[in-house]
């Protein structure tokens, strides 16, 4: 039997914002696919995260949730009003079978009124930011193995599934066909590499570090936010500009342009003589969820040029190990 998973996919008239409150694909559809449904599990084109609520309650409840909303005409998709659901569902205990107005959710957000559902408390997400936000709940492991994120048979009730980079999320909605065989031990070791890198970019250019703070060193809490990112684009610009001749500013609106010009004859073998290029090429790829290895600004190891490759092949650059200007241009964008 097919394993089931159920999500908010799209609206109506199959974009992703404009339509009417409410599902009108529920029911009037030759398919009967709605835009907030129940289809067979599939593999994503950009990947799959795996997050476990570590509690077996938990996860009934976060299926339950998600069964009602797929059920209820009343809630329909619509990202520019994503937040209607959680309004309508919150005085209710974010019930979803209780949810008699016609509003409006996005994936994320339904994924998150499921979590609330099963009484985990969390922040505000979407797609990019969903891993960071419930596992800094606690209440959850997360697993990247292919056992787990390329095939259904050890999915579980309640899972969540969350795609690499900003994308979808859906919630598993039955056993997989080797839950019972076989179960995970336990759950990967979070990679602290995010953390390793904050800490490269404190050590090494505090100062360029708070000019985008506004004064203070970045919190070493392994979660790529904004103040990282832009922290690891300010040294990066600056690398560009001491070498390269560039021009570019914290606030430069040109920058890709710039950085695709002066990334041109910036291969591999270059980046060897710059150790700097090289930490922000690992942090950068850790950012992406391709590299969880140490932050080492004087080796190229082989676990972080697999990395790049498999990132390179992901942004259809093919499986070169090598950087490219449209290597970086996808790093930071």
């Amino acid at each position: 039997m097919a394993v089931l998973v159920g999500s908010a996919r799209i609206d109506e008239n199959g974009n992703a914002a404009g339509g009417v409150a409410g599902d009108q694909r529920q029911y009037d559809t030759p398919d009967c696919t709605g835009e907030v449904s129940i289809e067979e599990w599939y593999p994503h084109r950009q990947g799959w995260v795996l997050l476990r609520a570590k509690d077996e309650v938990a996860r009934k409840r976060i299926a339950e949730d998600m069964r009602w909303a797929c059920d209820n005409p009343h809630i329909g998709y619509n990202q520019t009003y994503n937040y209607t659901l959680y309004q309508m569902a919150k005085p209710v205990g974010f019930n979803c079978k209780r949810v008699y107005t016609d509003c409006e959710t996005d994936c994320a957000r339904l994924v998150r009124v499921c979590v609330l559902y099963a009484g985990i408390d969390c922040v505000d997400f979407y797609t990019g930011s969903e891993v960071n936000a419930l596992m800094q709940t606690g209440q959850f492991d997360k697993f990247t193995d292919p056992k787990y994120t390329e095939s259904s048979d050890y999915l579980m009730e309640g899972d969540i599934l969350v795609t690499k980079t900003k994308g979808h999320t859906v919630v598993v909605l039955s056993n997989g066909a080797k839950v019972e065989e076989e179960e995970p031990d336990q759950a990967e070791e979070d990679s602290n590499t995010i953390a390793e890198f904050q800490h490269w970019l404190n050590h090494y250019y505090p100062m360029l570090v708070k000019e985008v703070t506004g004064g203070d060193l970045l919190e070493e809490d392994n979660i790529y936010g904004k103040l990282t990112r832009g922290a690891s684009l300010t040294v990066w610009k600056y690398m560009l500009n001491k070498y390269y001749g560039t021009d570019l500013t914290i606030g430069n609106t040109n920058f890709f342009e710039g950085c695709l010009k002066a990334a041109e004859n910036l291969n591999i073998d270059e980046l060897q003589t710059h150790p700097t290029l090289i930490a922000l090429l690992q942090g950068q790829l850790a950012a992406k969820d391709f590299y969880k290895g140490s932050i080492n600004s004087s080796v190229l190891s082989e676990e972080m040029l697999n990395s790049l490759g498999e990132f390179n092949n992901y942004c259809e650059i093919g499986y070169e190990r090598e950087v490219f200007p449209s290597t970086w241009y996808h790093l930071y964008n």
